[in-house]
């Protein structure tokens, strides 16, 4: 096999940035009942002022606040009530000198009125009147017109991805359309003579459900990518090609599980070596695990090689796919992490950055984290895990009792 320097993770994403960062995706203008969740393709930026009128942010009476000035320290005014400023409603009410308007939370003040007095802050001595004992501030208790946002602002960034908020200021904003990044597709690919669908209810002595297609569709839907599982490939290095050389036929990134490693049944190297245009990038990162995973680049498109064990795939995932995947959308990728403290020593002896599995709990005195110390195929150490904590290859371990940084393995949920 061709030989590689082994890369560290950072050389590894340095070049999968150069070698991908300048790809244009293509575009198209969508919808808010259908952008939750996608890419952002160039600046948002403003068509009106939010809010576009000025607003009480109380329940109280719009006034002038000039009326006001001078009292406090026993002195007192009495203002006459002309009218009331309703929520939803357009206001006309034009104040005179010592006059005042009922308004709602919300509603529009009046015209040439610049405050509101709460209506805890008032004295009710009539049934259109009341008194006023302190001096109340120029623009007390309302929002202007343009204070949150001004017209030609930049409401959303570029590569920014659709999520709760988003969707709300868009909402809010009175943009209805926006241009976002198409939806990007990824061929799901898995290898080895021992895998069988997930749904057979019964197998043979030596074969294994595959969970690795089903995995990686799922943690791609969540990435915002249109999965296409093209199922099993085996073993066999013609099939694997055929199967590959269709998928980039249509899809933008090619994801095969398994086969990545140099054992005598590992061939996935040597069949994305032999498409033509194809470009090896690596097929040695120093990372455990995931040392063996390979990065091939096909025109504009990406070819990923994934170890096999679902562990390493659900690692390899966060660490490597998302990255591409958010760069190729112009978006950032940001990890969310926690101080923890570990529960457990645990030794580390693969003289490689390792990425270890980690199971958060939180108790009074803030987070704790327990290493998951698995066996290759255990699902139910995948499902103990729901963070990950980096050890520098320099370092033995971690300690029981350590305070560590832990990676929270994303959760798919777009606030």
């Amino acid at each position: 096999m061709e030989q590689f320097t082994l890369n560290t993770l950072h050389e590894v994403l340095s070049n999968l940035e150069k070698s991908f960062g300048n790809i244009s995706l293509e575009t198209e203008n969508v919808g808010l009942e259908h952008l939750f969740g996608r890419y952002a393709a160039e600046n948002v930026v403003l068509q009106e002022d939010i809010p576009c009128f000025d607003r009480a942010l109380v329940d109280g009476y719009a006034l002038i606040s000039g009326d006001t000035f001078g009292l406090g320290e026993g002195n007192r005014i009495i203002f006459s009530q002309i009218g009331q400023s309703e929520i939803g409603q357009e206001c006309d009410i034009n104040l005179g000198p010592n006059e005042c308007a009922y308004i709602s939370s919300g509603a529009m003040i009046p015209q040439n009125a610049d405050a509101v007095i709460s209506i805890d802050d008032i004295e009710l001595t009539g049934p259109a009147e009341i008194v006023i004992s302190r001096f109340v501030d120029r623009w007390e208790n309302v929002i202007r017109k343009g204070d949150d946002l001004k017209t030609g602002g930049i409401l959303i960034r570029g590569g920014t991805r659709i999520g709760v908020r988003e969707m709300g200021a868009l909402a809010g904003s009175g943009l209805g359309h926006i241009n976002v990044f198409k939806k990007m597709k990824a061929a799901v690919i898995s290898t080895g003579e021992e895998l069988v669908q997930p749904y057979s209810t019964a197998i043979k002595a030596g074969k294994v459900r595959d969970i690795n297609s089903h995995m990686i569709c799922d943690a791609l839907k969540s990435f915002g990518v249109v999965p296409i599982n093209m199922g099993i490939a085996g073993d066999d290095s013609r099939k694997m090609e055929e199967i590959i050389t269709d998928s980039l036929e249509t899809a933008d990134i090619v994801i095969i599980s398994g086969g990545s490693s140099q054992g005598t049944m590992d061939k996935t190297y040597n069949v994305i070596k032999r498409i033509n245009g194809g470009e090896i990038i690596t097929n040695k990162i120093g990372i455990e695990p995931g040392r063996d995973t390979i990065i091939a680049k096909y025109e504009n498109k990406a070819i990923i090689g994934l170890p096999g064990n679902p562990i390493s795939v659900l690692l390899t995932l966060n660490i490597l796919v998302r990255p591409l995947i958010l760069w190729l959308n112009k978006s950032q990728a940001r990890n969310f992490s926690v101080k923890a403290i570990c529960t457990e020593n645990y030794k580390s002896s693969t003289g490689r950055e390792e990425y270890l599995l980690v199971a958060i709990d939180m108790n009074d005195d803030g987070f704790t984290a327990k290493p998951i110390l698995y066996k290759k195929g255990f699902i139910t150490s995948m499902m103990k895990g729901n963070g990950y904590v980096k050890i520098r290859a320099s370092d033995e371990g971690i300690k029981n009792g350590q305070e560590i940084d832990v990676v929270l393995l994303q959760n798919y949920v777009l606030f």
